[in-house]
């Protein structure tokens, strides 16, 4: 979990795809780090207008971390925004909750990352 940067309020759920010091590109296709490609499984396209996917070429810098939302064609993640420091990752997801009938269940509780 992290703080949003477009809202600092705001905390959302996505998950990290490079740690600090690697080389990250994504395209439509693929996801790779230091030129290996990562699983997509379920995930869907890394597809983002291009106007909007800024960030799809960048070495990592100590402190940088690149984080994706599962949603990919619609997350706002560092692909728009760009890396994010660590003290900005405030907790771990450990729990999914699932509905039925598309309701909340439960909250995720904080935990250090």
């Amino acid at each position: 979990m992290h703080y949003s940067k477009r809202d600092p309020d705001v905390l959302h759920i996505r998950r990290v795809v490079g740690l600090p010091g690697e080389h990250v590109v994504v395209s439509a296709g693929a996801v790779q780090i230091d030129g290996q490609n990562l699983p997509q499984g379920k995930m869907g396209s890394n597809f983002l207008d291009e106007k909007w996917m800024r960030y799809r070429d960048l070495k990592l810098g100590p402190d940088e971390y690149f984080l994706m939302g599962d949603n990919r064609e619609n997350s706002f993640d560092s692909r728009t925004e760009g890396p994010y420091a660590r003290d900005s990752i405030v907790g771990v997801a450990t729990t999914r909750w699932y509905s039925a009938k598309g309701m909340t269940l439960g909250s995720l509780a904080k935990s250090t990352p």
